[in-house]
């Protein structure tokens, strides 16, 4: 888009990376990311959509001596209290395990074993990752004699690796495979983010100027602060249903997902869009409602594989380019609501100033997502031979594509669009093209959310 353009007329300020505030939107968000819960294994790399690493018993163990408590280790931290162990019998009986947590290992669950009677028993396990995704699988043991124990133990394969340093705990691959993302997940995510996102963006903009007392203006705050809370609260009534444990009561279940970090994270995220609607709706409070909205934005930025694959840069990086992502989008949404004229009274902007200034901030915005998208990427894939082999590659190279054309509008009108408006006044031209690179970027903001619920590939 073109440089900023210079006139004669008073214009009203708009709030913005410039001036005193040259940069009070990355002061904001680098300020806000620390007090984003960040997990308890700050910096361990860890795959999201949790697997079980090793167990006691493990997965084809036959024991003469069965242990007093069963151990289960998982590649990421989980929730215990939305952790369940089914143990079931030869008889085909099963009883229900009391989950405890680990002390200091928030990536591991117990529970006492009953006295176990010769015969093939089996543990059936589910539990809630730290990022909030569900993982489930079985361990299948025997128990028998001592003599039959020692004979199982001789004709087991010797293993020529290094001892493991637990040898109480035995390696276990487990065959579960992790399901794709439900399409309406992804629609409630993907469209209430996209909703969040450009509500943020637009009261960024125009809460501390006379911007925000345009009818236009504070209705697109209004309507896309609402749409955020009612999608992003149904996806987090939609999860809270998924993740509830089944021997629990409805509202049992539920007030044991809110409590846990990614409840807390996910709850606090729709509170704060409801708070935004609520305060959008007044132009005095639109700067009020401006902070709620980035904190929504920033704070949801703890929510999916940043809270469990290297947490210490993935979270900061996230709410960036988060953060980045309302400022572009709030501000192709401000031009395309905005009118040709000022409406009321308090008035003094220009449509042309306001698309210069938007430009620039869009450039600067740009800058900021592709520096952390890639930074995410990184530790995300671990590989770039996973882009072309893995469905969590084909979705970044999708979502790439689509930065790319949004990034060739933006060149358009960066060079072409905004010197004719300057020319003519017409402003036309300009509203129909950010309207089309709305609905691109809305589009990407959906390939982003699926992309969110999709296992990510670990290298080596």
């Amino acid at each position: 888009m073109p440089q900023p353009v210079r006139s004669e007329r008073p214009r009203t300020e708009i709030r913005g990376p410039s001036g005193p505030g040259r940069f009070r939107f990355l002061l904001l968000v680098l300020t806000l990311a620390p007090l984003v819960p960040a997990g308890d294994a700050l910096g361990e790399r860890a795959e999201s959509h949790t697997r079980l690493e090793r167990s006691v018993p493990a997965d084809g163990d036959v024991l003469a001596v069965v242990p007093d408590e069963a151990l289960l280790e998982f590649s990421t931290g989980v929730e215990p209290t939305l952790s369940r162990l089914v143990l079931r019998f030869p008889t085909g009986d099963s009883i229900l395990l009391k989950v405890t947590g680990v002390p200091g290992a928030s990536n591991r669950i117990g529970a006492s074993l009953p006295v176990l009677e010769p015969g093939r028993h089996s543990i059936a396990w589910s539990t809630v990752s730290a990022d909030g995704h569900r993982a489930s699988g079985t361990i299948e043991f025997s128990v028998v004699g001592v003599e039959e124990a020692a004979r199982s133990a001789a004709e087991a394969p010797t293993s020529t690796g290094p001892a493991d340093p637990e040898p109480v705990i035995s390696e276990l691959y487990s065959s579960e495979s992790a399901a794709g993302p439900s399409l309406r997940r992804t629609l409630f995510r993907g469209l209430g983010l996209a909703f969040l996102l450009a509500a943020a963006g637009v009261l960024w903009f125009a809460g501390g100027s006379g911007l925000v007392r345009e009818p236009s203006v504070l209705r697109a705050a209004s309507a896309t602060a609402l749409l955020a809370t009612v999608l992003l609260g149904l996806d987090y009534l939609d999860w809270l249903l998924d993740v509830r444990p089944t021997d629990m009561g409805l509202f049992a279940g539920f007030a044991a997902a809110v409590r846990t970090r990614i409840g807390i994270v996910e709850g606090g995220r729709v509170l704060l869009a409801g708070l935004t609607f609520f305060l959008a709706g007044g132009a005095r409070a639109g700067r009020i409602a401006g902070f709620f909205a980035m904190l929504a934005v920033v704070v949801g930025a703890a929510a999916g594989h940043p809270a469990t694959i290297e947490p210490a840069m993935a979270l900061p990086a996230n709410a960036l380019h988060l953060g980045a992502a309302a400022i572009w989008l709030g501000g192709v949404l401000l031009l395309a609501v905005l009118p040709d004229h000022p409406e009321t009274p308090q008035g003094g902007w220009q449509y042309h100033e306001v698309a210069s200034r938007v430009s620039s901030r869009a450039f600067l915005a740009v800058g900021v997502i592709i520096g952390t998208a890639f930074l995410q990427d990184l530790l995300f894939l671990g590989d770039p031979s996973f882009l072309l082999s893995t469905d969590y590659g084909r979705l970044v190279l999708a979502k790439g594509a689509g930065f790319a054309l949004l990034v060739v509008f933006g060149a358009w009108h960066r060079w072409k669009t905004l010197p004719r408006l300057v020319a003519t006044g017409d402003a036309s031209h300009l509203r129909l093209a950010v309207r089309i690179e709305i609905l691109v970027m809305a589009a990407v903001v959906l390939v982003a959310a699926w992309l969110a619920m999709t296992v990510p590939p670990v290298a080596g």
